[in-house]
C-alpha cells in the first residue's frame, strides 16, 4: 500500500503500477477515493481531469503536455518535491496557450504557478475536490517556482548567447543539462550545494567535502530541498 492512496502493484521488470480503488458517487459527480491517513473517503473526477488537460486544438494539448513533462522533471530533482503531479497538471491547464512555444509555456507555468500559490493552493479544476494540497511549505514552494522563472526567463532573452542561457538551463535542470564551457565548476558546486554537502576552505581554495581541521560551510536554504547523492 501506498501512504495515502492506491495500491502499489510491482512488475518484475519496470514500471510500477499504482491502482486506486474508487467507488460512484450516488448523487455527485465522480467517485470516492481512499484517504488513508485519516480511513476517510475524498471526492474526485479524474475522468474530467483527463478531459480538461486534454481539451483544446491540438497545438495546445501538445505544448501544455509538453511543459507538464518538463515541470514535472524540474519539481522531481528535489529530494522533497514542493508539488504534486496534478498540481502541475492544474497550473499548466490554467495557464499555458496555444500560441506559445514550448519554452514560453514553461516560463508561463513557473511564473504563474508562483503568483497563483503565493495568495492561495490550486483548485481543483473539475470543482469537485477541494484545493489541491502543497508537499511543502508555500513560502519554499513559491520561492523554487519564482527562480525558475527567473532561470526560464533568462534563457528565452539570450537566446543568441548560447554560453548564459545553457547556464540557465543547467542550474534549473541540474540532473541532465549540462553548463557551457568555462562554468562547469560554478555548476558543480551549485548541484553539490543542492544535495546538501558540505564545503571546506582549504589552500587551493574552495572545495567540496570538509578537510580535517578546516570549518565547512554550510549549505543555505536558496536551494530548498535538494536530490540525495
Amino acid at each position: 500500500m501506498t501512504k495515502r492512496r492506491a495500491i502499489k502493484v510491482v512488475y518484475r521488470d519496470p514500471p510500477s503500477v499504482d491502482l486506486v480503488v474508487a467507488l460512484d458517487r450516488k448523487n455527485a459527480p465522480g467517485v470516492w477515493i481512499p484517504d488513508r491517513p485519516d480511513d476517510d473517503w475524498d471526492p474526485a473526477d479524474p475522468a474530467e481531469h483527463t478531459r480538461l488537460f486534454t481539451s483544446g486544438g491540438r497545438n495546445l494539448v501538445r505544448v501544455r503536455a509538453r511543459a507538464i513533462r518538463l515541470a514535472k522533471g524540474w519539481n522531481a530533482q528535489f529530494a522533497k518535491p514542493g508539488l504534486s503531479s496534478f498540481n502541475i497538471e492544474a497550473i499548466a491547464w490554467e495557464c499555458v496557450e496555444e500560441s506559445m512555444s514550448e519554452a514560453e509555456a514553461l516560463a508561463e507555468l513557473f511564473g504563474y504557478g508562483a503568483k497563483q500559490l503565493a495568495g492561495s493552493e490550486t483548485d481543483d479544476p473539475a470543482g469537485v475536490s477541494g484545493p489541491i494540497r502543497l508537499l511543502l511549505d508555500k513560502g519554499e514552494v513559491v520561492k523554487r517556482l519564482e527562480r525558475a522563472s527567473e532561470l526560464m526567463h533568462t534563457a528565452l532573452d539570450n537566446e543568441d548567447d548560447e554560453t548564459v542561457a545553457k547556464d540557465a538551463l543547467a542550474e534549473l535542470f541540474w540532473e541532465s543539462v549540462t553548463p557551457a564551457t568555462g562554468n562547469r565548476s560554478k555548476a558543480e558546486f551549485a548541484d553539490a550545494l543542492r544535495k546538501g554537502k558540505s564545503f571546506s576552505v582549504g589552500p587551493t581554495g574552495l572545495t567540496v567535502g570538509a578537510s580535517e581541521g578546516i570549518k565547512a560551510l554550510k549549505a543555505t536554504r536558496s536551494y530548498g530541498d535538494a536530490p540525495e547523492s
